[in-house]
């Protein structure tokens, strides 16, 4: 996370927290949160996480591309998997479950 500037020519948007929080406070925050979801996954399982992960995801029914090591997939977003993975319908309408990689929204229109 950028706290003060962010890098300009990215092939995607970025942008800062404007110097509102320095970079100590912010990892402060992020550990509270981090111990707050494990903590929850220890005791509750996985569950709880994915359905607050479902409410935030962003793209979901939307035309996504994944940059993955050796390979871009386009595709549409289907929804998350029980296990966390990003279920992507292809063009031939197989389902590839997608555990790590690089998701842009096409709707953004990032350069390649």
């Amino acid at each position: 996370m950028n706290c003060a500037s962010c890098p300009d020519n990215l092939p995607y948007p970025a942008t800062h927290l404007n110097g509102k929080i320095g970079a100590d406070q912010l990892a402060d925050l992020i550990l509270e949160q981090l111990m707050y979801w494990t903590g929850l996954f220890e005791t509750d399982g996985f569950m709880p996480i994915y359905h607050q992960w479902k409410r935030y995801a962003v793209g979901m029914g939307q035309t996504i591309t994944v940059r993955l090591p050796n390979e871009t997939l386009q595709g549409i977003f289907k929804d998350l998997s029980e296990s966390g993975a990003l279920l992507l319908q292809l063009p031939d309408n197989t389902v590839k479950h997608i555990t790590a990689g690089v998701v842009l929204l096409d709707e953004m229109k990032y350069d390649e």
